[in-house]
């Protein structure tokens, strides 16, 4: 991959190709990492019952995270992706290529992840009272360890007594489709959306992790960020 980088920094000087004025020049990022964390999903699937197993299986074909919750873990080319970051510009949120543009587009989204393009939009709540009504209603109880923005989902696996169905989702959600920089915590005011989802609601995923992805380019190429979540796979 290093070839290749450098392939495309000695095309980029034989075109006489730069960056616009005010993006400054093409900055060398370290090797990026990606962050997926299908072992906590598959440590999750297996704790629950072979029924309960068959029942979030149905309920994610209903939700439209069927093809998701299958697909397996893919090994990425983190030279490649390091390369693509570097010639990301979020202002026209395309890479810039020696060649010409190109972006992710939600039509990739829907070709290689299959996630619902339509349904109800999905938000971050602020109320206290509908996060808690979620909390109780998914287990039981009105509140499950955070420290105030964020659920220790870690600590909320070892936990036996909470149901592993909404914790399930939960992974899935911060393990792959809208993942943090570590991946270990889940948005408290996402616990709403997790309650829909268990009620057969059906979301508009397609549009918010392609936003997601885009962010997440944004924060590595102007904000050292050094990983990049599973959406990468677009």
């Amino acid at each position: 991959m290093v070839i290749a980088r450098d392939h495309l920094r000695h095309a980029d000087a034989v075109r006489g190709y730069q960056r616009h004025a005010d993006d400054g020049p093409f900055r060398r990022l370290p090797v990026l990492q990606t962050r997926e964390h299908h072992s906590r999903i598959a440590e999750l699937e297996g704790s629950m019952h072979r029924r309960d197993r068959r029942a979030m299986v149905i309920l994610l074909e209903v939700v439209g995270l069927g093809p998701v919750a299958q697909m397996p873990s893919i090994v990425l080319d983190h030279g490649l992706l390091t390369v693509l970051a570097e010639r990301w510009h979020s202002e026209s949120q395309c890479f810039r290529l020696p060649t010409g543009e190109m972006t992710v587009t939600i039509e990739d989204v829907w070709q290689i992840l299959r996630v619902p393009m339509m349904g109800t939009l999905i938000e971050y709540s602020s109320d206290a009272g509908l996060i808690r009504a979620a909390c109780s209603a998914l287990f039981g109880v009105d509140d499950i360890p955070h420290d105030g923005m964020t659920i220790a989902l870690h600590e909320c696996i070892s936990n036996l007594t909470l149901h592993r169905g909404p914790l399930y989702i939960m992974a899935l959600i911060s393990g792959f489709l809208l993942t943090d920089k570590t991946g270990t915590s889940f948005p408290r005011g996402l616990l709403p959306l997790v309650h829909g989802i268990y009620s057969g609601e059906r979301y508009c995923w397609g549009q918010c992790i392609l936003a997601h992805l885009y962010w997440d380019l944004h924060l590595i190429t102007y904000h050292g960020q050094k990983t990049v979540g599973p959406a990468s796979l677009l």
